[in-house]
């Protein structure tokens, strides 16, 4: 074998050779293929090396290959064996065996008797080991990173406890045999006891650990979390969950303790009598009590940021453990402001605006929190009042109580200021001020107090008391009109009535600029619902009122009485003596009433006055008819020019010309021709004044020399028909208008104010 294959070898080497030659004759078949020779030579050493490379290569995998065949032959041989000597040992088993078939009830009655016999020592060994496993378990509640695996293990051995006290009581075990056990059982219920405890200080201390220790917060609500999932399995289930709730809830409630404390140190003292109050407006001992019970509700409000941000957290979502705790910070803050609010009568108005400051900044701290503005407002409470058909329950808050009270304060000192400030000013003479005018400092005084007091309110909210305190200002406006109007109904002096003018024009514009600071400073919730166009509308009132008392004022001069008493009658009224005394007279009085009052109030005063000279003068004509003549008639249109020309300087003309009309329409009647004329003349009279009767008509046509009887009395006839057809339509027409109300397209004020100032 071996010398074939040396023979095949050199076979191959031969013929490897010859090849090698003609492949070398083939290179070099020209002399001049020797140069390549070089090159030929390094690039068959570069082949015979690859060809070297390959075939080591190749040698390597095939030894590889064969070592590891080797190998698995080695182990199959060994697992061979194995198999043979297992197949040997079942064999020789069950040789055994054949002889055990007829025992077989006895070996099952064997293995069941020691199956028990094991489980029964186990048992015991666990029942054994129980205090032992209790003491270790206590050990772990020293540790609170181990509270989870003291709570563990406590469940298990709580576990097996209770299956083995089952076990007894369902196998009538003697109660003597159950005694020997329960100091066993006793342990484990002890140290599961101080788990409990362990648990329930840990939540009742939920805002310390929160901030301090939030790990142990944690592991204390993942036992809470695990016992509800064991609940389920339970028929009479733990509700560790609510309880740590309750826990967390009684914490909060203790933390109140204290200020429920303070708030009854507020009662009256145990001397007064029944129904009979102390007036301690400012007691010397209660100074301090709000402030301090401000100042712990302050603390406690800043523990609800730590359970949003640290305990909170700590707590799987589905608690929305943050809202439940604030839900009973909210309701003992609000039980808080309630007992104040019942307690209002022994607080100082300071302390009042110190307990709605604190409501104001525990709000914000709320919506700093993310809870809606709804939720923010203090829940109110039942308060039993009396009334004459007997109690009546009422909602109300210890807020609504509190600034109930607070404004009461207000109202009465208000009240007795504004009083001394108008009696002041009327028992004084009116100031001048630069410009020459009118005027008393009682109104300046006044709206000062009003925007003080509001003021005081502003910096602290603009809620509801801003609200309240608004309209109490307002329902001072009222009052200070009233008060105002009554003044007026007394004899004071033309100064006064002057500066009483100016003031309520001052006043206008003063309560004009108070309601429109109030609803630009006011909450939104309560933006355009006080209502001011009454009281502002009110102050132009008595302006109107003074400007008239004024213009009466000048017409119940002596002088002008005497004077107005000479129209119509005698030679110093033909000649013009009598209208030209009284037009220097009036011009007098405006001369000073120009410098007293406001250019718009004098033209007011002007146009009164003209109205009031139109009234005098139609009074003595018809209370006085002359003969009509020549003369008269000449003399009465010289007083309707005169009179004319003379306002025609303070106002418009063709208003003086529209107001002067009057006069000038019962001249027109005085000198009608015929029927006719007549009747058109009194036509005249009715649409500048549907009231005049026809009286008037009457008593011209009896003055007129030249009309009979007969024709007067025609006429009158007619005029009265006219009269009564007119009052006819004008009912119609006021009956149509009240059905269908024109809308004013202003506000009132703005359409009084455009009055005063044409």
């Amino acid at each position: 074998m071996t010398s074939q294959s040396d023979s095949g070898a050199s076979q191959l080497l031969f013929e490897a050779r010859e090849a090698g030659i003609e492949e070398v004759c083939r290179l070099l078949q020209a002399p001049e293929d020797l140069a390549r020779l070089p090159g030929l030579r390094a690039e068959n050493d570069a082949k015979r090396a690859a060809n070297k490379t390959q075939l080591t290569a190749l040698v390597q995998s095939h030894v590889e290959a064969t070592r590891s065949g080797m190998e698995l032959l080695d182990r199959s041989q060994k697992t061979v064996l194995k198999l043979r000597a297992g197949f040997e040992q079942i064999d020789r088993l069950c040789n055994e065996c054949t002889s055990l078939i007829e025992n077989h009830e006895k070996i099952q009655m064997l293995s069941v008797t020691h199956h028990n016999v094991t489980k029964t020592l186990e048992e015991i060994d666990n029942i054994i080991k129980l205090p032992d496993d209790a003491e270790l378990a206590e050990e772990m509640l020293e540790d609170d990173a181990k509270l989870v695996d003291a709570y563990s293990a406590l469940t298990a051995l709580e576990g097996t406890s209770k299956l083995v006290q089952d076990a007894m009581t369902d196998n009538h075990r003697r109660r003597d045999e159950m005694q020997n056990l329960n100091e066993y059982f006793d342990k484990v219920k002890d140290t599961y006891k101080k788990l409990e405890e362990r648990l329930w200080s840990n939540f009742h201390n939920y805002d310390v650990l929160g901030l301090s220790n939030p790990g142990l917060l944690v592991g204390c609500v993942r036992v809470v979390e695990t016992q509800e999932m064991v609940d389920k399995e339970l028929k009479e289930p733990k509700a560790w969950k609510r309880q740590a709730l309750k826990c967390m809830e009684d914490s909060i409630r203790s933390k109140f303790s204290t200020i429920v404390v303070k708030c009854k140190e507020l009662d009256p003292p145990a001397s007064a009598s029944d129904g009979e109050e102390a007036d301690v407006q400012n007691p010397p001992v209660l100074e301090s009590i709000v402030p301090e019970i401000l100042d712990q509700a302050t603390k406690l409000s800043e523990e609800l940021a730590g359970t949003y941000d640290y305990v909170a957290p700590c707590f799987p979502p589905d608690y929305d453990v943050f809202r439940t705790l604030w839900s009973r910070y909210h309701l003992n803050f609000a039980s808080v402001v309630d007992s104040l609010g019942l307690r209002a009568s022994r607080i100082a108005n300071r302390d009042i605006l110190g307990v709605i400051r604190w409501v104001e900044a525990y709000q914000e701290t709320l919506r700093g929190l993310g809870l809606e503005e709804e939720e923010l407002r203090m829940p109110k409470y039942p308060v039993l009042t009396s009334s004459s058909s007997g109690a009546v329950h009422m909602e109300r808050s210890g807020m609504g109580l509190l600034i109930e009270k607070y404004v009461d304060r207000i109202r009465e000192s208000s009240t007795t200021m504004y009083l001394n400030i108008i009696e002041s000013d009327i028992a004084g003479e009116p100031e001048v001020n630069e410009d020459g005018m009118l005027w008393s400092p009682g109104v300046v005084d006044f709206f000062r107090m009003l925007n003080d007091s509001l003021a005081t309110v502003e910096d602290v909210t603009q809620g509801e008391m801003m609200y309240e305190s608004a309209k109490l200002a307002l329902a001072m406006m009222k009052e200070f009109i009233n008060a105002q109007v009554a003044v007026l109904q007394r004899e004071i002096s033309f100064g006064m009535l002057c500066a009483f003018a100016n003031n309520n024009v001052k006043c206008y514009d003063m309560s004009i600029d108070f309601v429109e600071h109030v609803e630009e400073a006011i909450d939104e919730e309560y933006k355009n619902t006080l209502e001011v166009e009454e009281v502002c509308r009110g102050f132009l009132d008595v302006g109107k009122l003074a400007m008239k008392k004024v213009t009466e004022g000048m017409f119940s001069d002596p002088g002008m009485v005497d004077l107005l008493k000479k129209l119509y009658q005698g030679v110093e009224w033909v000649e013009g003596r009598v209208t030209a005394t009284f037009i220097a007279t009036i011009l007098d009085y405006f001369a000073d009433l120009k410098e007293f009052l406001e250019p718009s109030i004098f033209r007011r005063v002007v146009e009164s006055t003209l109205d009031m000279s139109m009234s005098a003068f139609t009074s003595a004509l018809m209370s006085k008819i002359p003969p009509i003549t020549e003369v008269v008639l000449e003399r009465m249109k010289a007083d309707e020019e005169e009179l004319t020309e003379f306002y025609k300087k303070y106002m418009k003309a063709d208003k003086v010309e529209a107001i002067i009309q009057k006069l000038t329409n019962l001249r027109t009647l005085a000198c009608s021709s015929d029927t006719e004329a007549f009747l058109l003349s009194y036509l005249a009279i009715l649409d500048s004044d549907v009231n005049t009767q026809p009286i008037i008509v009457e008593r011209i046509c009896n003055a007129r020399q030249d009309m009979t009887k007969q024709d007067a009395a025609e006429v009158v006839e007619q005029c009265k028909d006219m009269y009564v057809q007119r009052q006819k339509t004008v009912a119609a027409e006021n009956h149509a208008q009240a059905k269908h109300p024109q809308t004013p397209t202003s506000s009132i004020w703005q359409r009084w104010r455009e009055m005063w100032e044409s």
